[in-house]
């Protein structure tokens, strides 16, 4: 006997729960599901942020510059500069290096999270049936496109219910 994988196409209300798990499915290939789940309230809603580059200030504070005496009896108050790789000690180097790796791995993780983005945004729009494309053009976010598609297509609770 010979099976054959049956494809799933956004059609009607009834192909939703399939096509919710398609999506899912492949945004989670990239640890994406919790930025696209139609499901969560878009204030509720992360946000991809790029990760921070680490600077000196990070592992030491500002560094105070002595102030100066103009005149007897004048007085400049003291200023503060922002730490040089210089002013580390070698502990505060090595601490520095390590953050710096870390946000190097995160960097690539983000990029690797942003690819997954458009390719599980390419993904929905297949799948979506030629005549219901006209609910994927102009949407900003692959969230916004979920949210979209789930009001159109995601069966109501009476719908359920029958």
């Amino acid at each position: 006997m010979t099976t054959a994988k049956e494809s799933i196409i956004l059609q009607k209300e009834k192909d939703w729960e399939p096509f919710l798990e398609i999506v899912k499915s492949t945004s989670n290939e990239y640890k994406l599901w919790k930025y696209i789940n139609p499901s969560t309230t878009k204030a509720q809603l992360p946000s991809l942020t790029e990760p921070t580059k680490p600077t000196y200030l990070d592992i030491r504070g500002p560094i105070q510059i002595p102030a100066l005496n103009i005149e007897e009896g004048i007085h400049i108050a003291a200023l503060k500069r922002p730490p040089q790789y210089s002013d580390l000690t070698p502990d505060e180097k090595e601490e520095y290096r390590n953050l710096i790796d870390d946000w190097r791995h995160s960097i690539r993780k983000h990029e690797q999270q942003e690819q997954g983005l458009a390719k599980v945004h390419t993904s929905i729009i297949k799948i979506v049936a030629f005549e219901h494309m006209h609910y994927t053009y102009n949407i900003a976010t692959v969230y916004d496109l979920m949210v979209n598609l789930k009001n159109r297509f995601a069966p109501t609770d009476k719908a359920r219910e029958s």
